[in-house]
């Protein structure tokens, strides 16, 4: 008997009679990139055994039917479709649900965690969700994966309030992207399983939870485009296994730790649009993890290989998903890194480390309006990285070339002084150029005799 039918990524279109009676009992159904129509299918009405339902973009609209909530399923799959309608109840089994890229409006559940005890996960990112986040989704135990990012959430995030022993599992927590406010709620600090936590372009200030430090298992952690504020902590070096760090965009101050080259396997760190201060680490030569990244060797794949981050690139917003665990950059533009020079030498600039030259696999690196001077180092990967905005807003040089500060147009212009290799290039273009007029001027040449001997033979 069949019990399963899977045509996942086949891209099939699916036509039936509407009064079309099935032989079968399904457990699953696996139909993701295939054409069912625009409804629910009604075949799957009298499905009584269905424990996995993947219909994720199938183009299917609509509001969810109330005979879902009857069927045995453990994992819904329902994303990247035009579902629309409010949320009003789940099957009471189910461990995995995913209704991410809709449009669902209005309200979650506020006994959401009483619904669905067992819920593993629990995927709404890119909907129009426009509610405070239920307490109540602190209450599952069973909860591994949150992700409310994208949608138009508001109010505090969400407060444990059960036994201690009781904390969730969660894993991931991503509600990036909503209108959020206040402070980071104490309970995060005993989640010590959390490797994902991206709370960044919300409304969230204070200073950074102490309890952070407790988060030992963190990959990733993405607090940008939001108003904290203070100085950054020492313990922030302490996740060893910290792979990116967005603090893009907020309010903190004071000097970058000198903590933070504790972290071997670091990739990417965003300290952009801050008020920093003092120079840059001469350790940051020592992240092992910007040299390694450009074979992607000692990265834990199966662990975020579906997770995605925006990042900044040169003032323009790029979002990384499948290739974000090969990508490396080191964004401190914005901020007011100086040195700190005795005052009797009077007020002068930090140079950029010499060290920083040694990070051989740097795909992009941004240092913009600082008070940076000095020459830029030489070797391996910032020699190729000879794009002058990296430098914009400092007083830099490279060889021949001065980088000076902006003028009032946001342009800097390189001063070229000229030299005997100049003059001999130029020289070697010119004979480049005769000798293409040669060639060119012959093979007319010889094309207009061929003509010429065909036409007298004519004649």
């Amino acid at each position: 008997m069949l019990d399963e039918l899977r045509t996942r990524y086949a891209f099939l279109t699916l036509k039936v009679r509407s009064d079309w009676i099935h032989p079968f009992q399904l457990k699953s159904i696996l139909m993701r990139s295939c054409r069912v129509g625009i409804q629910f299918p009604q075949w799957l009405l009298t499905q009584k055994k269905v424990v996995e339902l993947d219909l994720s973009n199938t183009s299917i609209s609509g509001t969810l039917p109330k005979w879902l909530h009857d069927m045995p399923i453990l994992e819904l799959y329902l994303s990247h479709n035009h579902i629309s309608g409010t949320i009003l109840k789940f099957p009471s089994m189910v461990n995995i649900v995913d209704l991410s890229h809709n449009y669902i409006p209005g309200l979650i559940p506020q006994n959401i965690g009483d619904m669905v005890p067992t819920l593993e996960s629990f995927l709404l990112d890119d909907n129009l969700i426009n509610d405070l986040i239920p307490n109540s989704l602190c209450k599952i135990v069973t909860l591994n994966e949150l992700d409310l990012s994208k949608n138009m959430l508001f109010g505090n995030l969400p407060q444990y309030q059960g036994v201690s022993g009781e904390i969730p599992n969660i894993r991931v927590i991503k509600f990036s992207s909503n209108n959020l406010s206040r402070i980071i709620p104490s309970f995060i600090g005993h989640l010590s399983g959390l490797y994902w936590l991206q709370l960044n372009n919300n409304s969230l200030y204070g200073e950074l939870l102490l309890g952070l430090r407790n988060c030992t298992c963190l990959l990733g952690l993405d607090l940008s485009e939001n108003g904290f504020s203070g100085n950054i902590p020492g313990w922030i070096g302490e996740p060893e296994s910290l792979k990116i760090l967005r603090f893009h965009n907020n309010m903190f101050n004071g000097m970058i730790p000198s903590q933070l080259c504790q972290l071997l396997g670091l990739q990417i760190i965003d300290l952009a649009n801050n008020n920093l201060e003092k120079s840059i680490s001469f350790c940051f030569g020592n992240l092992i993890g910007m040299i390694l990244n450009g074979e992607c060797f000692g990265i834990e794949v199966l662990e975020w290989s579906n997770e995605n981050m925006i990042q900044t690139m040169h003032e323009n917003e790029v979002e990384y998903s499948t290739t974000l665990l090969c990508l490396v950059n080191m964004d401190l533009s914005r901020n007011n890194l100086t040195g700190t020079i005795p005052e009797e030498l009077s007020l002068l600039s930090s140079t950029i480390p010499e060290s920083m030259s040694n990070l051989s696999f740097m795909s992009h690196l941004n240092l913009p309006y600082n008070n940076l001077s000095g020459r830029i180092p030489t070797g391996n990967q910032l020699q190729t990285l000879n794009d002058p905005s990296i430098y914009v807003g400092n007083i830099v040089h490279r060889g021949a070339f001065v980088l000076k500060k902006c003028s009032i147009d946001g342009h800097s212009q390189p001063s070229p002084i000229s030299t005997s290799h100049e003059e001999t290039y130029e020289g070697d273009e010119l004979k480049k150029v005769w000798f293409y007029l040669v060639i060119m001027s012959g093979y007319a040449t010889g094309l207009w005799r061929v003509i010429g001997v065909l036409l007298f033979k004519k004649n």
